[in-house]
């Protein structure tokens, strides 16, 4: 029996949890902190989503497994939404609103059923390429072409204010539903 700890272990095991989540917290601004780690917890909480026989294994032989990227995507994500996102919703020209949009249309569900989808669909896709990190490369791309999407998403708006209240609406009956 392997003494590795599992995506789907780290629910139950409180202690391991706590270290995993203060770990990728680590670099995380204070005033950021409180939402990152109910983000992450919630991911952990929910990791149902993520018992998939296509993710066991990894990308490639001698990598990480696959699972192992779920909670570092999340991370980075999570970092490039809200703590550094893409410039153009930054600066002179930018009234925060574009930002704020931005960031709304980031929903944690969406995110994990892209990326249970995307990492299906990229196992292997950077075989060719020994000498690089692909597995980190490989979450690194599904992560920015993600990011990519929220931008265009952005961009194609023509009502960005009334994107916001219908997001905001939207995002406080999910809540209620809950």
């Amino acid at each position: 029996m392997s003494d590795k700890v599992t995506l789907f272990d780290i629910k139950s095991n409180i202690q391991y949890r706590q270290y995993i989540v203060s770990e990728l917290s680590r670099k995380v601004d204070d005033s950021f902190k409180v939402e990152f780690n109910k983000v992450m917890n919630y991911v952990i909480d929910n990791t149902d989503v993520f018992d998939r026989r296509d993710l066991e294994g990894s990308f490639y032989e001698g990598e990480d497994d696959t699972l192992d990227l779920i909670l570092p995507a999340v991370a980075k994500v999570l970092y490039k939404v809200y703590l550094k996102p893409p410039p153009i919703f930054q600066g002179k020209y930018d009234e925060g609103t574009r930002l704020e949009l931005f960031q709304l249309l980031f929903d944690i569900d969406e995110f994990n059923e892209y990326l249970v989808d995307t990492l299906i669909s990229s196992k292997g896709a950077l075989k060719n390429l020994k000498h690089l990190d692909r597995t980190a490369e490989t979450l690194s791309l599904i992560v920015d072409n993600y990011i990519g999407k929220l931008v265009n998403d952005v961009l194609e708006s023509y009502d960005i204010d009334g994107e916001i209240l219908r997001i905001k609406r939207d995002k406080k009956l999910k809540q209620l539903t809950k």
